[in-house]
């Protein structure tokens, strides 16, 4: 197989996740596929809408952050973050956020999130 047949073969693949994704109520989160000699490797990441907010609800109780909504704006090293979920199995970082103008998330203490808010 040359580039070009490979690269029809990775739209076909996104065209095919993306309907199973539709299928079963999915959010196709990632799909990278990279193309390498006469191969590629692939990578996809699906994820359950609202999942992120309902782990929110439920834990943010734990990190003394009772009333702090998912999605929130706060305010870190100069930076407007947006609360994108949690992480508990992170004692350190559990709180993760998104940065406002590009959506890269970061790890933040939960401190760093209340003296931000």
């Amino acid at each position: 197989m040359n580039r070009a047949e490979l690269r029809k073969v990775e739209q076909e693949m996104d065209d095919a996740l993306s309907a199973i994704a539709k299928r079963y109520g999915l959010d196709v989160g990632a799909f990278k596929v990279r193309i390498e000699g006469d191969g590629m490797d692939v990578f996809a990441r699906l994820t359950v809408p609202g999942a992120a907010e309902a782990e929110w609800n439920m834990g943010r109780k734990y990190l003394d952050l009772g009333r702090v909504a998912f999605g929130a704006t706060f305010q870190a090293g100069g930076h407007k973050y947006t609360i994108a979920g949690l992480k508990l199995t992170s004692k350190a970082y559990p709180v993760l956020g998104a940065r406002v103008p590009d959506g890269k998330v970061f790890k933040f203490r939960a401190e760093t999130v209340r003296a931000g808010l």
